[in-house]
């Protein structure tokens, strides 16, 4: 298993309610660099996929995606089974495959789905992804695991840094004026 002492020591903190003090490009650059053809390549198809789209299993070679994708599915299923008993509706067909179910992440999904305001049922949504990625590195600080733990991490930085005020008024202002044009129609 390759070591990667010299990129993950030379890497600044992340913290997710705080701007990134590197780039996504930048990190991709220096994952070049440092990191082997199949981990860079395996760190690239991370940070070049949305969380919301599954990755495609076949193009992943390291372990510790895998286990992340598997941990990614039990989040999304929690909340898929929570908004489903909310509205009384089978949770079956918003499911996805997954062999494992962990009740910590179940308890910690519960707990951010049960917070009044949206924007904090996210900030603990994404706390809990940070805590589950840092736990899939603690083994291993060096390896492709912590190397994909702070590319993970720095793609929740990014989206927590991309949410203003400014912007979210303007997605208010578009979607009344939307809801307005409609009514009027």
């Amino acid at each position: 298993m390759a070591s990667y002492y010299y990129l993950i020591a030379s890497l600044p903190t992340l913290f997710l309610d705080e701007e990134s003090p590197i780039t996504p490009a930048e990190f991709m650059a220096a994952c070049d660099r440092w990191l082997d053809a199949d981990d860079a390549r395996d760190i690239h198809g991370l940070l070049d996929n949305h969380l919301d789209r599954p990755l495609p299993v076949e193009c992943i070679k390291a372990d510790c995606i895998h286990q992340w994708l598997v941990h990614e599915t039990e989040i999304r299923n929690a909340i898929a089974r929570l908004r489903a008993a909310k509205v009384r509706v089978d949770a079956e067909p918003f499911l996805r495959p997954c062999r494992e179910l962990d009740l910590y992440i179940e308890k910690a999904v519960t707990e951010a789905m049960n917070r009044p305001q949206p924007l904090e049922r996210e900030l603990g949504l994404d706390q809990l992804r940070w805590s589950l990625l840092d736990d899939l590195s603690r083994f291993d600080p060096f390896g492709l695991p912590a190397v994909m733990a702070y590319a993970l991490k720095l793609k929740l930085v990014k989206r927590w840094s991309a949410l203003t005020v400014e912007k979210g008024r303007a997605v208010v202002e578009e979607y009344l004026t939307k809801q307005l044009t409609e009514v009027a129609v």
